[in-house]
């Protein structure tokens, strides 16, 4: 799922989503709508939320620095090994009206995250934060930066959009799960 501008907005407006999936356990709607965004969201009570936060605020630093040492040699060996040009990849011809291949682009993705990992994991520490104050806004941009970052949820798959699991495998059928 691919990060826009409207994923980094600080301050949503935040609506149940009436006539989805409830929650096993009531009759709670399982999902918040972000109305920036339309992206759905676990409606955990913001009780359970701010706990996950400041889970996230203990672990972030300490595994998000081992996780990103990681991605930073990954995407390294991938630029250093000209893998982006050597994988199969979409084909380009002349009325398709790009100016750059494929393999270009995901060179340059891999760059900037690269270049922007110790600004993530600042960002991730601030959203735990912020996430104790303003669950919900902090949850969303917790989710935003680990995609921009990781393609991914890392310690937080249960913040993304859209989410299908949790950290510590706590069923997802279930509200304030972990």
């Amino acid at each position: 799922m691919s990060v826009t501008m409207g994923d980094f907005h600080p301050c949503n407006e935040w609506i149940p989503e009436e006539n989805g999936l409830t929650w096993m356990s009531d009759d709670t709607p399982m999902f918040v709508v972000d109305q920036t965004t339309h992206r759905k969201y676990w409606n955990d009570t913001s009780e359970i939320t701010r706990i996950k936060h400041c889970g996230l605020i203990l672990g972030t630093l300490p595994i998000h620095a081992v996780v990103g040492i990681g991605n930073i040699f990954y995407r390294a060996w991938k630029l250093i090994s000209c893998a982006h040009f050597t994988a199969p990849t979409q084909q380009v011809t002349p009325s398709d009206n790009q100016e750059k291949p494929e393999g270009f682009k995901n060179a340059a993705h891999d760059c900037c995250r690269i270049a922007l990992q110790p600004i993530a994991i600042v960002g991730l520490e601030a959203a735990a934060c912020y996430g104790c104050c303003c669950p919900n806004d902090g949850m969303k941009l917790y989710a935003t930066i680990e995609r921009a970052e990781y393609e991914e949820g890392v310690l937080a798959p249960c913040f993304q959009p859209d989410p299908d699991r949790h950290l510590f495998n706590g069923n997802p059928n279930l509200r304030n799960q972990f």
